[in-house]
């Protein structure tokens, strides 16, 4: 038996929305993360693999989309995305004037302290929680 496969962390996280406009002001003026780079999907070259993450674009802080127009509305269950947590160093900076439950398009979800999350900060549009 080969010798187990020693893993660092994620790469990144790759999700579908059917609005990748909605979707980037979303995680860009809302979230804060930083647009890194449109590429092609591996899998089905004419479709755009849009990648979001740190101001470097580093590994492990890269939250990537596909766009599929006719996409249902996220459900909580079986087979639906419930939340994504991220981590950040300043959590005032998350949660200033221009961003977060502090947005009046953003529902607060959730309350957090020092080093544990009590429920997602806010929640998108479409009904994905982060």
């Amino acid at each position: 038996m080969p010798p187990p496969v020693r893993l660092t962390g994620l790469h990144h996280v790759t999700l579908v929305t059917r609005d990748m406009d909605e979707t980037l002001r979303f995680l860009t003026e809302v979230v804060g993360l930083g647009f890194v780079l449109d590429d092609i999907n591996q899998d089905a070259p004419g479709q755009k693999h849009h990648f979001f993450g740190d101001e470097k674009g580093i590994p492990g802080t890269l939250v990537t989309f596909f766009e599929i127009p006719d996409l249902d509305d996220n459900r909580l269950g079986a087979g639906g995305m419930h939340h994504i947590a991220l981590g950040v160093e300043e959590e005032d900076n998350l949660m200033g004037p221009d961003r977060g439950p502090r947005r009046e398009t953003n529902r607060p979800l959730g309350r957090r302290r020092p080093g544990k999350m009590e429920g997602p900060p806010f929640q998108g549009a479409r009904g994905s929680a982060l």
